[in-house]
Parts: structure tokens; C-alpha cells; sequence
């Protein structure tokens, strides 16, 4: 049973962040999935993104007026038919501040268990499961902007066979929003926690993740870009070289109803190099459209060689 385990785990590292194993691992890597079809588009980075109620899986600071009444359903089809989705609801308690509550999961399919010789003895499946709930408040008014922060905690669960591993992390962020100048600059801690119980006796450090980004509206213009870094608390042999894992993204508004998007992450590109030709990995487009009060969003992730990742994201008012 302990090659079930191992299979387990180097499935479930094999999609995070880039979707493949990178040098950097831990235990329940599927935190580092994006939440929607808008995010993946632009890059994966979604710290700094106002108003959508999925950026609070990576900056529950997020939260406010604007998310209130917001729900989402994602759907991600990954490769060797890993699938995800992703449900997300935001509520404004007055008097008490912005909530977000959210749930991620992930199938892994169905396996074969079979014996040492090989005898067939019956199948298996694999799982991960996350349940989010996150509250934000005005830390600070100032006469240019907002000082928005927000804290988060997660109940993480991953399940292969008869193995079963828990979890408890924190997430924490502000947000900065400039009215006047259409700008947002967030930085969040994500994934701060302890495993309550593990797959084999062992204890595993969680996915913890820095992440800082900027979006602005350009003047003149019907483009909003979003640039930051992702990451950064990882190891590295020298402290500049986490600034290697930048992202970039841009949505244009062509009209009320439509929007395109781009995206490109160095992080993944640089993992996927492992692949050998590399092609459009790291890149990522998507499309918008709003018919009345609902949200249609479409990503398309490159893997290079590998393929490609599709999501698919429902947005409405509840």
C-alpha cells in the first residue's frame, strides 16, 4: 500500500502551479490550483483583483461590496483525467464586515490495486478536498484610497484508498485600491498550517505561498493588466531569484458584454523546460461573456507538448 501512497502523491504534485512535478514539493499541492476560468486566462495571479469573488482563494482581503451576493462554479479538466471544481459565495453582514465561503475538490480518477505479481484485487479512487471561509474589513480610509484586510482558514482533506491525511492553514492579505487611478496592489499569505493527521506517520510541510500583484486600468484605453509574482516563499539559492516567478496578465473590454484575456506565468514555463521543447507553455487566453445576470468565462492553459488545461466558470448574483 505504500506505492498507492507514493502514486498519490506524485499525482497530485504532478499539477500544481505548472501541473508537473517541480522542484519544490509538498503535501496537498492541489491548493495552488486556479479557482476560475479568469484567473488561469490571466496568468494565475489573482491578488490583486477586485470585485470577483474567486480572487478570495488567494486574497480573502478581496471581499467587499462587490463581491456580496456573488456565487461561482468552475469546472478545470486536467490531464490523465484529473478533474476539479471550484464553488465560491461572498455575503455583506452589516455591521460585521465582507464573508467569502468556498469549496475545492479534486478527483483523481480510478486506479487499478493489484497484488505484488500483479493479480488484479479491485480498483481505488483518490481525492482532495478544501472548505474555505475567509471575512474582510476597511483597515483604513485615507484620502486617496482603501486599506482593505482580510483573513482566511481552510479545513484541507485528501483521501487515497484506505490513506487519509487532514489539515487546518490560514490565509492572510491586504488590498490597497486606488479609485481615482482605477489601481489595485494586494499581497496575501496563503496556506500558513499543520497537518491534524498524515497518510503514513510522517508529517508534510504545506504549499505556503507568497503572493503580490498589481492591476491597473491603462488610461485611454480599454485594457486593465495585472503584474506580479507568485511563490516567493519558496527556497532559493539566492533571494533575488524568486522574482523569476512572475506573471502577467491582461483583459480587454471590447464591450459590456465580451472581454478577452491573456496571460503568461514564468513559473510554469520554467518547470515545463523540464519537458524539453517548450512551444506556448506558460501562455494562457480566455474569453468573457455577460448575457444578463450571468458570467460565462473560458481559459485555455498551454502545457506545451503536454497539452493543454480548459475551464470553464459560472458567475451569477444569489
Amino acid at each position: 500500500m505504500r506505492f498507492l501512497l507514493t502514486l498519490y502523491l506524485a499525482l497530485s504534485a504532478s499539477f500544481a502551479s505548472a501541473q508537473i512535478a517541480s522542484a519544490q514539493t509538498s503535501v496537498y499541492e492541489f491548493l495552488r490550483l486556479d479557482r476560475s476560468a479568469r484567473i488561469a486566462a490571466l496568468g494565475g495571479n489573482s491578488t490583486s483583483l477586485a470585485g470577483d469573488i474567486n480572487s478570495f482563494f488567494q486574497n480573502p482581503a478581496v471581499l467587499d461590496s462587490a463581491t456580496h451576493k456573488q456565487a461561482s462554479f468552475s469546472f478545470q479538466k486536467h490531464l490523465l483525467d484529473i478533474n476539479s471544481g471550484f464553488l465560491a459565495y461572498g455575503r455583506q453582514l452589516d455591521n460585521l464586515g465582507d464573508f467569502g465561503a468556498g469549496i475545492t475538490f479534486v478527483n483523481y480518477g480510478r486506479f487499478d490495486e493489484t497484488d505484488e505479481v500483479g493479480n488484479t484485487l479491485g480498483t481505488f479512487s483518490a481525492n482532495d478536498v478544501a472548505l474555505h471561509i475567509a471575512y474582510s474589513r476597511t483597515l483604513q480610509n485615507f484620502g486617496f484610497g482603501v486599506l482593505r484586510g482580510g483573513l482566511g482558514v481552510k479545513f484541507i482533506f485528501s483521501g487515497i484508498q484506505n490513506f487519509r491525511s487532514t489539515a487546518l492553514a490560514l490565509d492572510a492579505g491586504v488590498l490597497l485600491s486606488i479609485p481615482s487611478e482605477e489601481l489595485h496592489i494586494g499581497l496575501a499569505l496563503l496556506n500558513f498550517g499543520t497537518q491534524l493527521s498524515t497518510f503514513d506517520g510522517v508529517s508534510e510541510p504545506l504549499p505556503v505561498d507568497v503572493r503580490f500583484s498589481i492591476s491597473k486600468k491603462l488610461e485611454g484605453l480599454p485594457l486593465e493588466l495585472t503584474l506580479g509574482f507568485i511563490r516567493l516563499a519558496d527556497a532559493s539559492e539566492q533571494f533575488f531569484l524568486r522574482f523569476r516567478n512572475f506573471t502577467i496578465g491582461g483583459e480587454f473590454t471590447l464591450t459590456d458584454a465580451l472581454k478577452l484575456r491573456f496571460g503568461y506565468s514564468n513559473l510554469q514555463r520554467q518547470d515545463l523546460s523540464l519537458t524539453g521543447t517548450l512551444g506556448l507553455a506558460g501562455l494562457s487566453v480566455g474569453l468573457g461573456i455577460g448575457i444578463e445576470q450571468f458570467k460565462f468565462d473560458y481559459a485555455f492553459s498551454s502545457l506545451g507538448v503536454m497539452g493543454g488545461l480548459h475551464q470553464l466558470t459560472l458567475i451569477t448574483s444569489l
